[in-house]
């Protein structure tokens, strides 16, 4: 089941805990992130209570995804495909027109995921991350324009 995670859901310190490899720092970041206005959290729980978790920012007409996080123990189980699925239904319901992301170059299984879901190579940025490694820029259209 997927739903909306807010600053003081008490399921904060379980998705940091999924994005902490992606997005770096300690739940109160990530409780500070989702007081602002253009934040959206989502969290996807299964028996095993939350197995995946995705910080955005939706912003003017575009949704920016910061990251996703999935537990080892979920994936290859749909979590990550169902996270990018609800982001976009509100991305599309907040007017959004597509969803923007990067992703380490090396990281195979997540640009499989994104592939899958639609996503689009529009860039790479050369040594973007801290330790050399370049960032490929991904694109989700989310309406049919142009």
């Amino acid at each position: 089941m997927i739903s909306r995670l807010s600053s003081g859901d008490p399921r904060v310190l379980a998705a940091d805990a999924l994005l902490a490899t992606t997005l770096p720092g300690a739940a109160w970041r990530l409780r500070d992130e989702l007081t602002k206005a253009h934040a959206v959290g989502l969290v996807a729980e299964g028996d095993r209570g939350v197995e995946g978790a995705l910080v955005a920012w939706l912003v003017v007409y575009e949704v920016h995804l910061l990251s996703v996080g999935v537990a080892p123990s979920a994936r290859r189980r749909g979590v990550g495909a169902a996270l990018l699925d609800a982001l976009g239904r509100a991305g599309r319901e907040a007017g959004c027109g597509r969803v923007l992301l990067e992703v380490d170059a090396g990281n195979v299984a997540a640009r499989a995921l994104y592939a899958r879901a639609g996503f689009v190579e529009v860039n790479v940025r050369r040594a973007y991350y801290a330790d050399g490694g370049d960032a490929v820029e991904l694109s989700l259209a989310l309406t049919d324009d142009p």
